[in-house]
C-alpha cells in the first residue's frame, strides 16, 4: 500500500500546506500539482531539515511562468500510473474529457490536476480522477484543501483533508 499527499494551487500560503501536511499519517509520496512551485520547494527543504526523505513530485501550472518543471508527470504507484498535471493545458475548467484521453494515451489510470480549486473525485472514461482543491483557499470563504490518496494495488480511494469550517 502507498498513500500519497496532493496539494495544488498553494499560491504561498505555506502555513496552510504544513497545516494540512500535519493532518496527514503514514505518507510515502508528495505529488504537488502546480501553482506555486517555488512553495513545494521551499516545503521539500523543511522536510529534508526534518530528515524528513518522502519523495516530491511537482509539476508547473499556469502561474508558475519561471519554472523549468514539467508540464506533466507519470509516477507508478503500485499496479497504477499516475498522470500529474495542473490542468489548464488540458482545458480543465470546461470538463475532464481531454485530460482523460491524454491519461489513457500516455498509459495511465489516474490522473491528478489542480487549477480549477474545486475538489473533486470521479471515475471517468476507466479513469480516477482526483483533484484536491486549494491549498490557498484562493477567495474568502473558500476552505483549504488537499488530499491523500491511497493505492493497494489496483484498488484506490481518496481522502479529503480540509482547515476551516
Amino acid at each position: 500500500m502507498l498513500r500519497a499527499a496532493v496539494f495544488s494551487d498553494s499560491h504561498g500560503d505555506m502555513n496552510a500546506m504544513e497545516e494540512l501536511y500535519s493532518r496527514m499519517n503514514q505518507i510515502d509520496l508528495i505529488f504537488f500539482l502546480g501553482d506555486m512551485t517555488a512553495d513545494i520547494e521551499c516545503f521539500r527543504r523543511k522536510l529534508k531539515k526534518a530528515e524528513n526523505t518522502t519523495p516530491v513530485y511537482h509539476v508547473r501550472g499556469n502561474n508558475d511562468l519561471l519554472s523549468r518543471e514539467p508540464d506533466y508527470l507519470i509516477v507508478p504507484m503500485e499496479e497504477r500510473r499516475v498522470f500529474l498535471t495542473h490542468g489548464h493545458l488540458y482545458r480543465v475548467r470546461q470538463g475532464t474529457e481531454m485530460l482523460c484521453r491524454t491519461a489513457i494515451s500516455l498509459g495511465c489510470d489516474t490522473a491528478l490536476f489542480g487549477h480549477t480549486h474545486t475538489r473533486c473525485c470521479s471515475f471517468e472514461q476507466g479513469v480516477f480522477i482526483l483533484n484536491p482543491g486549494a491549498v490557498s483557499g484562493s477567495v474568502p470563504g473558500m476552505r483549504k484543501t488537499a488530499a491523500v490518496l491511497t493505492v493497494e494495488g489496483k484498488s484506490i480511494r481518496s481522502e479529503d483533508i480540509v482547515l476551516g469550517f
